[in-house]
């Protein structure tokens, strides 16, 4: 008897070897079977840092942003039309006061002065001989009062020729740091009005300039000024420290010597001005200073470094140890205290707990932890 097999095609063939191929790679992965290499996720506890949070001293202080401003300023122009003859400092290097810095030439106001000398002699003379000829009934009263209305008129000629000749030597007002000059001898000054020549800047003492809101410009001057008789307000005994940008140590410290009596409309702040003897030239015109101003009054408080503090849509907060060795989050409200490195907790810890300084990045909310190292104490 004869058997006959049904004819397969061949693409159906292949097919069903290919659909087999895939049923046995999905039974070995099935099995548990594991491409080589494949990455092993850590397990078991976080390493951490604890510190059990104690309350500290502190000082209450106001920290505000701030601009570097010289004491005194002045452009120093020609008020005399001429030619710059010299200059007589170098850019940049400290001058003082009464110190001569610009030379203009001088010649013709030189010969405007003898001129006018000579008039007044002239004036004097004949002044003299009118007043002779009245007494002797030779002239009138009104030719010698034309000729004392000459003299007049020639000495004030005079004293304007001296102080025009005065003028083409300017000198510094104060004592101070010359910036860049603005013009180069030889030049023309003052032909068509006052030409700046340079910029004198007083940068000892220097002036570190911030803007406070309302209220807290209430509580500078309630704790700090006081009325004298006869006298306007006096700022006591606030004293300042100004830190410049992307230093740790403070630049300089002073005192706040100005609480401006104006509260700007728009923007509801009042500006305040601290003062420092910069003797180092530290703080220079146009940078940006920290300015902490220092309220005088110590209390207790707990104080956190701002690396501690994590940060979501929720707010603030930080990670504790909790019960069985896991993390727990506690939310905060806190504020700046001073310093840009620390904030003094306002609600959320009462002291004592044990928190997360060290590998609290690490670890999530409920999450076990390890503690490697536990002390107690303040903020450093």
């Amino acid at each position: 008897m004869q058997v006959f097999k049904p004819l397969v095609p061949p693409r159906l063939a292949r097919s069903s070897t290919l659909a087999l191929a895939l049923c046995g790679a999905a039974v070995l992965l099935a099995t548990g079977c594991k491409p080589r290499g494949a990455p092993v996720l850590p397990s078991g506890p976080v390493a951490v840092q604890t510190l059990t949070l104690q309350p500290e001293t502190v000082r209450d202080a106001l920290a505000l942003d701030g601009t570097v401003q010289p004491s005194q300023q002045a452009q120093l122009t020609a008020r005399v039309p001429g030619v710059l003859q010299a200059i007589h400092f170098q850019d940049g290097m400290p001058v003082r006061k009464g110190q001569l810095l610009f030379s203009i030439e001088r010649t013709s106001y030189e010969e405007q002065m003898n001129l006018n000398q000579a008039r007044l002699l002239q004036a004097e003379s004949e002044f003299e001989r009118q007043r002779k000829l009245v007494q002797d009934n030779a002239t009138s009263q009104a030719s010698v009062d034309n000729a004392q209305s000459s003299l007049q008129q020639a000495q004030a000629n005079l004293r304007l020729a001296q102080l025009n000749l005065e003028y083409t030597e300017v000198r510094a007002p104060f004592d101070g740091v010359m910036g860049r000059r603005a013009v180069d001898v030889g030049n023309l000054v003052g032909a068509t009005g006052p030409s700046v020549l340079g910029t004198l800047m007083q940068l000892s003492p220097a002036y570190v300039t911030a803007t406070v809101n309302e209220r807290e410009a209430l509580r500078l001057r309630s704790t700090y000024a006081a009325y004298r008789a006869g006298q306007p307000k006096k700022i006591l005994g606030l004293s300042a420290s100004a830190t410049l940008q992307g230093q740790a140590a403070t630049a300089d410290t002073g005192v706040v010597d100005f609480i401006d009596h104006v509260v700007n409309a728009s923007t509801g702040s009042v500006p305040v001005r601290a003062r420092f003897d910069n003797r180092e030239r530290r703080l220079l015109p146009g940078f940006y200073a920290r300015l902490v101003i220092d309220l005088g009054r110590d209390r207790q408080a707990l104080v956190l470094k701002k690396s501690w503090l994590l940060n979501d849509q929720e707010g603030s907060y930080v990670l504790a140890l909790g019960a069985e060795g896991k993390a727990q989050r506690v939310n905060l409200k806190v504020s700046p205290l001073g310093s840009s490195e620390r904030v003094e907790v306002l609600e959320g810890l009462k002291g004592g707990e044990a928190l997360i300084v060290e590998g609290h990045t690490r670890v999530k909310p409920g999450q076990e932890v390890k503690v490697q190292a536990a002390r107690a104490g303040t903020t450093p």
